[in-house]
């Protein structure tokens, strides 16, 4: 048999209903039809019961019942009377004993101090050393202020009469003991570090610090402190200002960085170098110069040497205006491994014997690579070889040269207006070989001799972009190579 089931749900959820549908409330147990606008109640019946007749109390009885129920409960001054013995309770005039709450009884007593009030325990009622009480070494265990170890006592080599003056060292096969020191005195080193504050060095890491302002005084100072016999200066990683320059007028003296971060930036103007070498036998390695070039100040370089045997190797030099490297007849000058740019000239040598090796010069807007001016005669023994030369408009200058070896070196010429690789100006006796010079469209030539120039062999050269020029006389051209 098929049922008709019709809407159901809670009193407050049922939808409005349809026209004609019909629905259930399940809380109220009311069926209702709809009318598209609201749910009407259909009558369940047609009589009413009263309170009596379903066995309900009377309107309002259950609410008086409440009401005498909630009064009661609020009354909180013992409407029946209950004492503390019927509910197992002390009554109020109960007064604890110490043995009821588990307490120390005042009867007790610390120290023979009962405890009916505050109690106070100096030094000598608990066995214990007064306040003022100082230990003697005795007390501590410790060895009297006059006590003085023996070498055995400490593991120590024990004196011997005589050593004074004398050296630590094995007396025979396995016994050390006082030995006389090598004839030539011992060996011996000496050297002062410089730091500078602004890069974190203390005092603690060198032995004159700087602090960012005219640190040319320390480091001159640290110069000056070495010994006749010389020794070095280390100059630690940081930049330091140089407001006047770095003299180096002792023998024997070697200025020492730790590499590029080692900066030294000029911030003045005269002429002369940030650093101006004079003693003989001395280096500058390791460090960078920071030049500021000035239009004033033509002859600002960033080293200038005029002392003899000067070793410069690992420097990278910037921004002078006249040259990275300056030489005026410091003698037989070696300069290898150098990084030159932005520099008037890279290295200038005058009327001086020098090795130029292993360099690399980038020159400033066409400038010179390598000069070297007036050597002949006495100051003719001049080698210039493997170097990197970038950017100029002169790469190798030889003026009033004599005797001069230039071999291996890479040149490239300024690309707005370079003049030649290799000149040569009133110079003879010199071989120019194994070069490789690039001369772009704005340049004059390879290589070039003046009408003084004479008696020179260029040979086995590589000419790219110009060929060489010949105006001198008896020179020699022979198995270059023109592209």
């Amino acid at each position: 048999m098929r049922k008709i089931q019709v809407k159901r749900g809670r009193e407050a959820t049922i939808p409005t209903l349809a026209q004609g549908e019909l629905g259930w409330t399940t809380d109220e147990k009311q069926l209702y039809v709809g009318t598209d606008a609201a749910n009407i109640p259909v009558a369940m019946g047609d009589h009413t019961h009263t309170a009596a007749q379903v066995g309900a109390d009377a309107a309002g009885a259950a609410q008086a019942v409440r009401d005498s129920l909630s009064a009661h409960v609020g009354n909180k001054s013992n409407p029946h009377g209950v004492t503390a013995a019927q509910v197992g309770a002390h009554p109020a005039t109960w007064m604890p004993t110490a043995v009821d709450v588990g307490a120390v009884p005042v009867s007790r007593t610390i120290n023979g101090l009962p405890l009916t009030s505050n109690i106070t325990l100096d030094a000598a009622k608990v066995s214990a050393r007064p306040a003022t009480w100082t230990p003697t070494a005795a007390d501590v265990g410790a060895r009297p202020a006059s006590w003085m170890p023996t070498a055995a006592q400490v593991g120590a080599i024990p004196m011997v009469s005589g050593a004074a003056g004398k050296l630590l060292g094995y007396t025979a096969a396995t016994t050390l003991g006082p030995v006389d020191p090598p004839a030539g005195g011992g060996k011996r080193t000496c050297r002062f570090v410089v730091g500078t504050s602004t890069a974190g060095w203390t005092a603690d890491d060198c032995d004159y610090l700087c602090d960012g302002t005219a640190d040319d005084v320390e480091i001159n100072a640290a110069i000056q402190a070495l010994p006749s016999t010389g020794g070095e200066v280390v100059i630690l990683d940081g930049t330091y200002n140089i407001t006047a320059k770095i003299k180096v007028s002792n023998n024997y003296v070697a200025l020492i960085g730790n590499g590029a971060n080692t900066v030294l930036k000029r911030i003045f103007h005269e002429s002369s170098g940030v650093v101006d070498v004079s003693g003989h036998l001395c280096a500058c390695k390791d460090f960078r110069i920071l030049g500021e070039a000035s239009a004033d100040y033509v002859n600002e370089e960033n080293i200038y040497c005029h002392g003899d045997y000067f070793t410069v190797c690992g420097m990278h030099l910037e921004g002078a205006r006249s040259s990275g490297i300056s030489n005026w007849m410091g003698q037989y000058m070696i300069a290898y491994g150098n990084h030159i740019r932005d520099c008037g000239t890279g290295i200038t040598v005058e009327r001086a014997h020098a090795i130029v090796f292993g360099n690399t010069v980038d020159c400033y807007r066409g400038n010179s690579g390598v000069r070297f001016i007036d050597s002949k005669g006495e100051y003719h023994e001049i080698l210039v070889c493997a170097n990197c030369i970038h950017n100029a408009s002169y790469g190798i200058s030889l003026s009033y040269a004599e005797a001069g070896l230039v071999t291996g070196n890479n040149i490239s010429m300024w690309t707005e207006g370079g003049q030649y690789g290799v000149e040569f100006w009133r110079s003879t006796h010199c071989l120019v070989s194994n070069n490789v010079i690039r001369t772009p469209g704005g340049s004059n030539g390879g290589i070039y001799t003046d009408e003084g120039s004479k008696y020179n062999l260029i040979v086995g050269n590589l000419l790219l972009g110009k060929n060489y020029v010949n105006n001198g006389a008896n020179n020699t051209f022979a198995n270059n190579v023109y592209y």
